[in-house]
């Protein structure tokens, strides 16, 4: 190793028996971080093939060792790959989740978990009847920091202070996705696939759900909700609503 890179040096002999006949020669390759330096210590004689081989070798290894030191770069992060082994409900994960008290909520295909750093604990119909389906569509968190759970048809469950509390029923069809579009501390706003809005004030638990129903025949598609908190729709027809 010197100052100015590596040095490498070949010598290779070559015999009139031989072909093709290469000669005598001898060279020097000084990779640095300004390129590919070429020394030659006597003329070789190479035919114009194996010389293209020759330097097409060198300059690929300068690009080898020049890239190595960004390759050994330290990193400063771990990798983990958490499975059904370590009681995560499904491998098809839907969403995930992280509500105010630091627990990660993962949402499956075949429940929903609650991951503390070192384990996961699993809830599903059978253990919290208040989740009408196993299965998880999305998980969203409101401006209170309470989770809402979008289940398999539809349905909206709530999940604050411990609690789990149906919020929204099933439907009678399924696939369904009811989505949180806007949160203030006051007011909750869900757009179900079908175009309803379903407004609430979240801490008024008992109270009904203000439900808007989109217009006739229209199918709108949520596509946004601007900073006055109006909701924009696209209809099958390619307006605006």
């Amino acid at each position: 190793m010197t100052r100015s890179g590596l040095i490498c040096k070949t010598t290779c002999c070559g015999s009139q028996s031989r072909a093709p006949k290469l000669g005598h020669c001898r060279f020097a390759v000084v990779f640095s971080a300004s390129g590919v330096t070429f020394f030659p210590v006597t003329h070789p004689k190479f035919p114009w093939p194996w010389r293209q081989l020759v330097f097409t070798s060198l300059v690929a290894g300068s690009f080898f060792c020049a890239s190595r030191g960004a390759v050994a770069a330290p990193v400063d992060f771990l990798v983990d790959d958490w499975d059904t082994e370590h009681n995560l409900p499904s491998s098809t994960v839907t969403s995930i989740a992280q509500t105010p008290d630091g627990y990660l909520w993962v949402g499956t295909y075949n429940g929903l978990a609650r991951f503390d750093g070192a384990r996961f604990v699993a809830f599903d119909p059978v253990n919290q009847p208040a989740l009408g389906q196993a299965r998880v569509q999305g998980l969203f968190l409101d401006a209170n920091g309470t989770l809402w759970i979008n289940t398999f048809r539809g349905g909206l469950t709530s999940y604050r202070a411990g609690e789990f509390r149906q919020e929204w029923p099933d439907q009678p069809t399924f696939d369904l996705h009811t989505t949180l579009v806007a949160s203030t501390t006051n007011l909750v706003t869900f757009v179900t696939q079908y175009g309803e809005v379903l407004q609430r004030n979240p801490a008024n638990t008992n109270d009904a759900w203000k439900n808007y129903p989109p217009p006739e025949e229209s199918r709108p598609i949520f596509q946004c909700a601007d900073g006055e908190n109006r909701l924009w729709f696209l209809t099958d027809r390619k307006s605006v609503v």
